[in-house]
């Protein structure tokens, strides 16, 4: 079902974010502190006890350095036909950007926030 492929892959990006964690050598309460919270939060957002959302995704990113453009693109690396609402935003905002820049990122999150109706942390 639909819902259970859904949270197979949530699962997934859970354990590629635990992954990146673990290769910068950092400690998931150091994370924790740096993201402003609680003992044990990582954790249970990473194992699925709380549910992760998109704006942790981006949160996590942040705190390790790396773009949501990089880290989509690396978790989603193969070639498929692009979606049709995909293309029609792709005509209206353009595609002159380079996929590394900072427009980039803020195109990824804004089609994000439009595709999953989530709205996401405020930048500061």
């Amino acid at each position: 079902m639909k819902n259970d492929a859904h949270e197979q892959e949530t699962q997934r990006i859970a354990r590629e974010l635990h992954r990146l964690i673990r290769i910068q050598e950092r400690s998931q309460r150091s994370v924790e502190q740096e993201l402003g919270l609680g003992s044990a939060v990582l954790s249970k957002m990473l194992n699925g006890t709380i549910r992760l959302q998109v704006s942790h995704v981006f949160m996590l990113l942040d705190v390790l350095g790396i773009s949501p453009g990089q880290f989509f693109r690396y978790a989603y690396p193969k070639e498929e036909k692009e979606h049709p609402s995909l293309a029609k935003l792709r005509e209206l905002d353009g595609d002159a950007e380079e996929a590394d820049s900072p427009e980039f990122d803020d195109k990824v999150r804004r089609a994000l926030v439009r595709l999953l109706g989530e709205p996401l942390r405020s930048e500061a």
